[in-house]
């Protein structure tokens, strides 16, 4: 008897399309660590702005030295300024985060694609080899029946 074994025709494609949608994962959770990153930055700036504001506030009702009071002006508006642009990072980190979250949830589709097609193809397999062995069966029954 002949052993047949099932060889998928679309084996290389569908490794493929796993090994992108693992690359995909994978630029997906940096795509997280990014947005996290920039989200602690922008909460740590805040938090720094919010101290300097507070000392600031409280030495002005001590007397405080002109070059104090300016230095301490300027730092606070850089601190501003810094947390402005990491609110724009954080969204242009968001943005990646979303067309990634796309780009794998299409990888995602295209490798269960190649699955559902990989089942189809094996129960076409299984269904022909069914068949095959059926009229084997046959044919030994007609020789058995014919030999009596």
């Amino acid at each position: 008897m002949i052993f047949l074994t099932y060889v998928f025709s679309l084996q290389k494609v569908l490794n493929y399309r796993l090994k992108a949608e693992e690359d995909q994962q994978r630029s997906l959770a940096g795509a997280f660590r990014d947005v996290e990153n920039a989200r602690n930055e922008k909460e740590r700036l805040l938090l720094c702005m919010n101290k300097v504001q507070d000392n600031y506030s409280a030495s002005q009702s001590k007397q405080m030295d002109v070059p104090e009071a300016l230095l301490s002006c300027d730092y606070i508006a850089y601190l501003v300024r810094c947390v402005k642009e990491q609110e724009e990072t954080v969204a242009l980190c968001e943005q990646r985060l979303a067309e990634q979250l796309r780009l794998t949830e299409k990888a995602m589709q295209e490798r269960k694609t190649m699955d559902v097609l990989k089942e189809k193809d094996y129960l076409r397999y299984k269904y022909d080899l069914n068949r095959e062995e059926q009229a084997l069966n046959d044919e030994m029954a007609r020789f058995t029946y014919l030999r009596k």
